[in-house]
């Protein structure tokens, strides 16, 4: 006995396969469709209908009674038995994936076992144009999502189908196979004029990083006047075109020492004095706040880089109320 189980399929090849799911060998019929299920007679001899005929195959098996087999519903990938018209429920018949009906995946072909073989997030059956009409008839419609728009389709085995860099799921956002508001069309390749990875149509900032706002305040990088520091109100005293937010970071603001409190008053000069003898160290924002001279003309600070006794008694001066970086001294008159 050789434990050897016969299947017949649709492609009018009768098959048999061991009990590890390996086939031993397949028989071509000659016929489009196989009429019955292959019998085993006591003998051995197995008979199958193909079209309008009756063949007689001899084998060596002795019958079906005597065999490992049957097994019911093992697993296709490992014995290249069809699991059912469509395993996947994409909408897609197995036999219509299977195009050359191999049971290989060709390169040409979707896989019967994935229902979205290119992994971009939709079901293979809805790029393809698979409606709930026209879908396998044991496809299982809780599954399936039909494609709402099957005048237009997409590519199932590429990600990204008119390659401009988006993948098909991420411009079909519900992937429902049709083009809703909110959505660009996977079909026509969409511009990114920042190369930012947002395309043109759906970019709301034409700036310079992945979400064109790198300070999170609402005003674009390429509109915003301190693109570092967040100042949704955009002001600019002196109207160079830097945001008040990025000038006035040199304010004094020092004290308590590594934990400022928005106040500037001696305790401020003092730490600076500190920074300025060597007694402390200034972390990178100490330098930016305490790197307040010399003095421009407007009376507001234009940092040198260099944190000394001067920075220090800019501070303190400030302290005292003798300026307050506005441009004015204390009392409105114009000077630093």
């Amino acid at each position: 006995m050789n434990n050897e189980v016969y299947a017949a399929t649709g492609d009018g090849y009768l098959h048999a396969y061991d009990q590890d799911g390996n086939e031993v060998w397949n028989f071509d019929t000659e016929g489009t469709v196989i009429r019955a299920s292959p019998v085993i007679a006591q003998d051995g001899t197995i008979y199958i209908g193909s079209d309008n005929r009756l063949l007689a195959i001899s084998s060596d098996s002795g019958g079906l009674a005597q065999s490992a087999w049957p097994m019911f519903a093992r697993d296709p990938r490992n014995t290249n038995s069809y699991a059912g018209p469509d395993p996947d429920n994409d909408g897609i018949s197995q036999r219509d994936e299977d195009v050359n009906h191999n049971r290989v995946i060709e390169s040409n072909e979707t896989d019967p076992y994935n229902i979205d073989s290119d992994g971009d997030g939709i079901q293979d059956g809805t790029e393809l144009g698979v409606t709930l009409e026209t879908c396998s008839w044991a496809t299982d419609k809780t599954i399936f999502q039909p494609d709402l728009d099957p005048s237009t389709t997409t590519s199932a085995l590429l990600a990204d189908t008119d390659g401009d860099g988006l993948s098909d799921g991420e411009e079909d956002l519900n992937h429902n196979g049709r083009i809703d508001p909110g959505e660009t069309d996977p079909l026509n390749a969409d511009p990114d004029g920042d190369n930012d990875g947002i395309t043109d149509s759906v970019d709301s900032c034409d700036g310079d990083d992945a979400s064109g706002d790198s300070d999170g305040d609402g005003i674009c990088d390429d509109k915003d006047n301190c693109s570092t520091v967040a100042n949704a109100d955009q002001v600019d005293t002196n109207s160079d075109g830097t945001g008040d937010a990025c000038t006035f970071i040199t304010d004094g603001d020092l004290a308590p020492y590594g934990n400022p409190d928005g106040v500037v008053n001696v305790g401020d000069a003092l730490v600076c004095l500190r920074f300025a003898l060597g007694l402390e160290t200034p972390t990178a924002e100490d330098i930016l706040h305490a790197d307040v001279a010399p003095l421009g003309a407007d009376g507001r600070p234009n940092p040198d880089g260099i944190i000394n006794v001067a920075d220090a008694l800019v501070i303190l001066r400030k302290a005292v109320g003798l300026i307050d970086f506005s441009g004015t001294l204390a009392g409105g008159v114009e000077g630093n």
